[in-house]
């Protein structure tokens, strides 16, 4: 308190010095030694009584009787993905702050324990369970020993700070080494805290004070900052699923201060699993170096006890249980290696292994669901990497994946992905005619890392996808041994000469049921022997066939193949012949196929007419082909994309297209009269791509189209001739998705194409790169249902708008995106006032100085994340972007195409 005092007495000097030179500025000399009274007066007054940055929470433990029953009969519910607060734990809040509280001693967390002794001692089945490993336990002290050493060296400087005082939290805690003394403080303790003594059955509960000082931090503690209560309270089934002991909880608690803690290595087994777990469901985050240090200091740990965490933990639980603990392994991943990252990719359940950037993430203990199928995301470069860091933990590694049952490897280049591009793209780098076979850039596999992935014992590895890689003999070799592979992909891979991969495809691949082979020559042995598996799904996009087709043996029609693609192919007639007699056919994908020099005696008699997805985009056709697909054909979704308007016009006529297809895609085709005619004959359409439009023989609002009712999404993206003819929308009532951008539409244009009944059917609204006025901008105020909106935003039309208008306000908008706007306050005013917003994305955009206000998460309680691709951020922003993140709130930044402005 003294030297808070001189503090304050010292600012009172300085700001009486300060005021004192402002008076004689004005010559208020009458006033100055009012204002000298009364300046230092307010300092004090608005110190004393500033807002506390910390609160007291109290953690109820249940005695083990009672919680077991609560766990058995009480359904709990938990907080989801976004940290929603229950009501429940509403209730148990205190509102009332106690007294003589002062908020300036909130510098450092403390707790005090109370109950009875008996409550923090650990299980006695843990001794018993000791004495029958101590005989392997002892086995392992040497190696605890050289963990120990290793740890106290990485954590030199910060320890000998942080661990000076390991009671630092016990500071309300300590008892007197005279037991009546101390008895007596333990009663009044109760007594102020409303407990009696008297009952055994009275709970133990931990109070402590959470603040800002925590370098590990808690979304679900987070959420109460700022808000009105002071004073928290929950029991911890409230907070946890896993049986976790007021012990244990003390641990965590310090672990959360200081980001690591020596007595964690203390834990005991059941008590471990219960430490991991609760990082989860407290949805705990801190920078990606915090969270890597807490897990090296961990790994002695994880070492003595890795065969019973597998024998007598895991393997007890039921499966759900079990795979939920499983992925509490992930984060020991990160700790093996200095020059290599992993990280674990929540929406595609990968776990990248990339080398480390020397960008710092925040990351967070938040997924909560069950992961059964992992894949590893890796690159060439990687992998060598990998091959000169391993130390002495990395034994660990095939224990940890065998825990987690890695089922996937995914390998590439740079790691970059042919599914994972737009269609352009694979127009460009891997679709070009006279590229097909062109060598790509490649890179050699560090040699021998399949057989290391064989080691590490991934037995039911089911995907492999390997994309641009030189393979030599003995990756090969290594790859034959997958034998439960399930998903096979080799993307313009380099193979040795002679090799017989694709030859034995049968024999070695029993289990196969998808192949993606892109860029590859292939001969009569591939598909001979591919016949004989179950191939559920084949794309061979890319490829090409040079050989005889005398070798070519007929397939069985009842074969299971039921996904084909044919993308950019030179396969030829007879090839592609056996392919299509599948009965079972059902998405076809023949993109930019030249079929011209098929065979004038081609026979398409035995393939399907049915389907639910026909993709014939950019097709050459053989007069043969282009007549059977325009006789008959049933489609669900079919795409007809930069078709010459002769083909177009012979498939469109179809009566038994008009009657089947509800998704239609003819974006780059010239319309004449006649295809349009054909197009509004179409009538349980639903979905309408008409992007790249040229200009039409016969306007679109004259003509009266019989799926009116029917449509409910249509996309005229980059139809720069679309501006006198966009009020064709109108007569489309039902719409629910329209995208409109870089239509070239001039101001005013909203108010002439949307209807009363548009208003609250529209969801889904993309006007970017569109001139707006205020005109249209009362005019998006009118939807009433808008839950994604992708615009571009004036900041000089907007507080135009506002002069005689209300805020723009969309109660139920979930994701927004700015595209080519210039954000500065009013534009992030307009973005505060869509209260249910979840994620926000700038793209193309420049965001100036301290425009992201601090108090961002109070206005928008929902926001999950804030996303930048290719704009400019001024560095003023970035502080609070960072203090974001600290509040769980995901801030991505594309790291390929973001600026910052010095």
């Amino acid at each position: 308190m003294s030297e808070n005092y001189e503090i304050l007495i010292y600012y009172k000097l300085y700001i009486m010095k300060g005021i004192d030179n402002i008076i004689r500025c004005f010559y208020l000399r009458k006033y100055r030694y009012v204002f000298k009274a009364f300046i230092p007066a307010l300092f004090l007054f608005v110190t004393m009584f500033k807002e506390c940055i910390c609160f007291k929470i109290k953690i109820i433990f249940e005695n083990e009787a009672e919680f077991s029953q609560v766990a058995l009969h009480q359904n709990i519910s938990f907080i989801d993905n976004s940290v929603q607060i229950n009501a429940s734990n509403e209730a148990h809040m205190e509102s009332s702050q106690p007294e003589n509280q002062n908020p300036l001693n909130c510098v450092e967390p403390i707790y005090e324990v109370i109950g009875n002794n008996n409550d923090t001692i650990l299980d006695s089945k843990t001794h018993t369970h000791e004495s029958k490993n101590s005989a392997k336990k002892r086995k392992l002290d040497a190696l605890l020993s050289v963990c120990e050493e290793q740890i106290n060296s990485l954590n030199n400087k910060s320890d000998d700070s942080s661990f000076q005082d390991e009671n630092l939290f016990h500071k309300k805690a300590k008892r007197s080494n005279n037991p009546s003394s101390s008895k007596k403080q333990l009663r009044s303790k109760n007594q102020k805290n409303g407990i009696n003594e008297g009952n055994s059955k009275d709970p133990t509960f931990i109070v402590f004070d959470y603040s800002d000082k925590y370098v590990i931090r808690s979304k679900y503690f987070d959420k109460y900052i700022g808000s009105e209560f002071t004073d928290l309270k929950f029991n911890i089934w409230e907070i946890t699923k896993t049986n976790i002991d007021i012990k244990t909880f003390e641990i965590f608690l310090s672990v959360l201060y200081f980001g690591k803690y020596k007595k964690s290595l203390n834990l005991k087994i059941e008590k471990f699993m219960s430490f991991l777990e609760i990082f989860y469901d407290l949805f705990c985050y801190a920078r990606s170096d915090v969270i890597c240090s807490l897990y090296k200091n961990l790994i002695p740990v994880l070492i003595m006890y890795r065969n019973d965490l597998i024998d007598e933990t895991l393997s007890e639980m039921p499966e759900n249980i079990s795979l939920r603990q499983k992925n509490l392994f992930l984060p020991f991943m990160n700790t093996f290696f200095d020059k290599v990252s992993a990280k674990f990719e929540i929406n595609n359940d990968e776990f990248l292994v990339l080398k480390k950037t020397d960008q710092q993430n925040e990351v967070c203990f938040s997924h909560k669901e069950i992961i059964k199928d992992i894949k590893i995301r890796t690159t060439p470069e990687t992998l060598m990497l990998l091959g000169r860091n391993f130390n002495s933990h990395t034994k660990l590694i095939p224990w940890i994946l065998f825990i987690l049952e890695i089922n996937g490897i995914k390998i590439s280049c740079d790691n970059m992905y042919y599914y994972e591009r737009e269609e352009y793209e694979k127009e460009i780098q891997y679709g070009i005619s006279n590229k097909i076979l062109s060598n790509p850039k490649s890179k050699f596999l560090p040699s021998g890392i399949l057989l290391t992935i064989k080691w590490l014992k991934i037995k039911k590895l089911k995907f492999l996808e390997l994309e641009r890689i030189k393979l030599r003999y003995e990756e090969l070799a290594a790859i034959k041994q997958f034998i439960n592979l399930e998903s096979l992909i080799l993307v313009k891979c380099i193979l040795p000469e002679f090799c017989s991969l694709f030859a034995k495809l049968y024999s070695n691949f029993r289990k196969l049921k998808t192949l993606k082979i892109i860029g590859f020559v292939l001969t009569s042995t591939f598909f001979n022997n591919l016949k004989k598996m179950k191939i559920q799904y084949l794309d061979i996009s890319c490829s090409i066939y040079k050989r005889n087709t005398y070798f070519l043996k007929p397939w069985n029609r009842d074969n299971q193949l039921n996904n084909l693609r044919l993308d950019y192919s030179h396969l030829g007639y007879d090839v592609i012949d056996n392919l299509m007699k599948s009965k079972n056919l059902k998405y076809l994908s023949m993109r930019n196929l030249n079929s011209s020099w098929f065979k004038k005696s081609s026979n398409y008699s035995l393939w399907p007419k049915r389907y639910e997805v026909l993709n014939l985009s950019g097709c050459i056709f053989h007069k043969n082909l282009l007549n059977f697909f325009s006789k008959d054909l049933q489609v669900d979704n079919i795409l007809l994309e930069k078709l010459n308007i002769l083909d177009l016009t012979k498939i469109l006529k179809q009566k038994s297209l008009h009657l089947s297809t509800k998704k239609l895609d003819i974006s780059k085709c010239a319309l004449d009269l006649t295809a349009i005619n054909f197009l509004k004959m179409f009538e349980i359409l639903e979905i309408l791509i008409l992007r790249h439009l040229p200009q039409c023989e016969l306007p679109l609002f004259a003509v009266d189209f019989f799926f009116k009712s029917h449509l409910i999404s249509v996309d005229l993206s980059n139809s720069q001739y679309i501006q006198n003819e966009i009020i064709f929308l109108l007569q489309f009532g039902s719409l629910r998705i329209i995208k409109i951008p870089r239509c070239n539409l001039e101001v005013g244009f909203m108010k002439s194409i949307f209807t009363i009944s548009q208003y609250s059917s529209v969801e889904h609204l993309d006007i970017s790169e569109n001139q707006l006025d205020t005109n249209d901008l009362y005019s998006l105020s009118l939807f009433t249902n808008l839950k994604y909106l992708v615009i571009t935003l004036d900041s000089a039309v907007y507080i135009d708008y506002l002069t005689n208008h209300d805020k723009i306000s969309h109660l139920e908008l979930n994701t927004l995106i700015l595209v080519k706007s210039y954000i500065n306050q009013q534009i992030f005013q307009f973005i505060m006032e869509q209260p249910s917003v979840k994620h926000i994305l700038f793209k193309y955009s420049t965001m100036i100085d301290n425009v992201i206000p601090v108090n961002l998460t109070y206005c928008m309680k929902y926001i999950k994340s804030i996303k930048f691709s290719d704009s400019l951020i001024f560095p003023g922003n970035l502080n609070t972007l960072v203090d974001l993140q600290k509040q769980g709130i995901i801030v991505d930044f594309c790291e390929k195409s973001l600026s910052f402005i010095q």
